[in-house]
């Protein structure tokens, strides 16, 4: 049988819409913890950032992570075949 099955459909559609929630929570629950840390030892040495350069890390490595799952997503839902193109992309981000 083939990977994206058309009995698997509505798994597959809830699998990556929770894997896209997902991700985005756990970059905003990161990103928020080292950004609260950041603040609270900001009276212990004077940074004029905004954010740690490790938050703009993570947040842009999520992000590309986050287009990346959201292109396959709507791959997927369209029928294109691309969609297997992308899989392998994702799969080594």
């Amino acid at each position: 049988t083939p990977i994206f099955n058309p009995q698997q459909k509505p798994w597959n559609i809830g699998f990556f819409t929770l894997l896209l929630i997902t991700n985005l929570g756990c970059t905003f629950l990161i990103s928020f913890k080292i950004w609260y840390t950041e603040h609270q030892a900001f009276s212990v040495y004077q940074s004029g950032r905004r954010l740690p350069p490790v938050v703009m890390i993570v947040i842009k490595s999520r992000a590309i992570y986050s287009f990346s799952l959201t292109a396959l997503f709507a791959d997927y839902l369209s029928g294109s075949p691309s969609q297997y193109f992308i899989i392998d992309a994702v799969s080594c981000i």
